[in-house]
């Protein structure tokens, strides 16, 4: 075939290849005879009058060239075969054949294999390890939809996560760590670790029921806040959970529990109340309600989300990130000048609009003088202010916004 053609079948079977194609080609095939793996990509190569590895490239240190790389998010193994984040290097000097493991299709690591690469022995095995239940709560033990993923000084600088878990294995095979990882944007950004009482339930032999578990929903991982800091918060946005079981015989299998939706902190200092310290603090929300809270002069904030969202006690709301109870000077009045500070919020120019509902506590019937305020108003948007202040009990020496994401 003619280079054009070359060029275009060598990035369609491995992206990010640039030089001698043919020899990692040729490095793959042999690597796919002896083991029988899914090879994710040849190596990239540079070093070389000017063609060096590319400023997002994995630099391998390999002994035969002055300097190779793999494609941006693959791993280097020992012998010039570039593994995808998630699957398993086997095979290592001496030895001229290294392969990449599937776990999440039930592969590990033939030990036969690690200890001779030459001898011919199949790369991978089938693993009786596998995590065969999961789930993942908030601290309320219901499901987790929402992560608090910024620094914090909540629970020692952890965010928690609850759950169940059930890991099946070889019953002379033993569990020696089980984590949970973080993804944004395909790679894993930060880990949780095991919860000293989770660690000593599950680290241990699977013994002859083959099985270890927790049924009974309790705290699995902290999640330390020096990892939090590498989570991009600018933005609304979900970040990816899975858990790696890894044993003493077998390797590791991953089970992914999917997606929640990302939670940062507001940490300006326009507070009132306490912090809610026992429930992972009070100051947890959507990226872009952040924006809007700190948006207006003059309110001070309370209650917003607890860590990871979900029930929030005394709250029927404050659940999503989207909620936020605030006051303002003259509030508690709530006459004809609260209705008009709270109809300016409405009318701000930049976000009075993603402001859906704001609860007050006023009379309808008969209507007081902060209903009649807002009576026959119209919004700048259209909407009518009656519609979007609503009397609700229990805010009267605080507003609530419900604010759109």
């Amino acid at each position: 075939m003619d280079g054009d053609r070359f060029d275009s079948f060598a990035r369609s079977w491995a992206a990010g290849s640039r030089r001698r194609l043919l020899r990692g080609l040729a490095g793959g095939l042999a690597v796919a005879v002896a083991g029988g793996a899914r090879l994710a990509a040849p190596n990239k190569v540079g070093a070389q009058a000017g063609d060096i590895c590319g400023p997002s490239d994995v630099v391998c240190v390999w002994p035969e060239t002055p300097q190779e790389c793999c494609a941006p998010g693959y791993v280097c193994t020992s012998r010039k075969v570039c593994c995808q984040p998630d699957r398993i290097p086997c095979g290592g000097s001496p030895g001229s054949h290294a392969c990449c493991c599937d776990p999440g299709q039930g592969e590990t690591c033939n030990p036969a294999f690690d200890a001779n690469p030459d001898s011919g022995a199949q790369c991978c095995i089938q693993s009786k390890l596998k995590i065969t239940q999961l789930k993942l709560n908030d601290i309320d033990d219901k499901t987790l939809q929402y992560l608090s993923a910024a620094p914090h000084t909540y629970f020692g600088g952890n965010t928690r996560v609850h759950g169940t878990i059930t890991v099946v294995g070889a019953k002379t095979d033993r569990l020696t760590d089980v984590v949970l990882e973080v993804l944004q944007g395909g790679s894993v950004v930060a880990r949780g670790q095991l919860d000293p009482k989770a660690r000593s339930t599950l680290l241990t032999a699977f013994g002859p029921k083959e099985t270890i578990k927790i049924a009974k929903s309790k705290l699995l991982f902290n999640i330390p806040s020096s990892e939090l800091g590498n989570i991009d918060g600018s933005a609304n946005g979900n970040l990816t959970l899975r858990v790696r079981a890894i044993s003493q015989d077998e390797g590791e299998t991953t089970k992914d529990f999917g997606a929640v939706a990302l939670l940062v902190r507001y940490t300006n200092g326009n507070r009132y109340g306490g912090r809610d310290e026992k429930v992972g603090g009070d100051d947890w929300v959507k990226p872009s309600v952040k924006a809007v809270l700190e948006h207006f002069p003059g309110l001070t904030w309370g209650d917003m989300s607890n860590m990871n969202g979900g029930k929030f006690k005394p709250h029927k709301g404050h659940q999503n990130g989207q909620e936020a109870d605030g006051w303002f000077a003259g509030y508690n009045a709530r006459n004809a000048a609260t209705a008009q500070t709270i109809i300016g919020h409405l009318n701000d120019a930049t976000h009075g609009s993603r402001i859906a509902k704001v609860f007050v506590t006023y009379s309808a019937s008969p209507c007081d003088v902060f209903c009649k305020a807002i009576t026959g108003v119209t919004l700048d948007d259209g909407r009518r202010a009656i519609d979007v202040i609503r009397p609700v009990s229990g805010h009267g020496t605080h507003f609530h916004w419900n604010v759109s994401p």
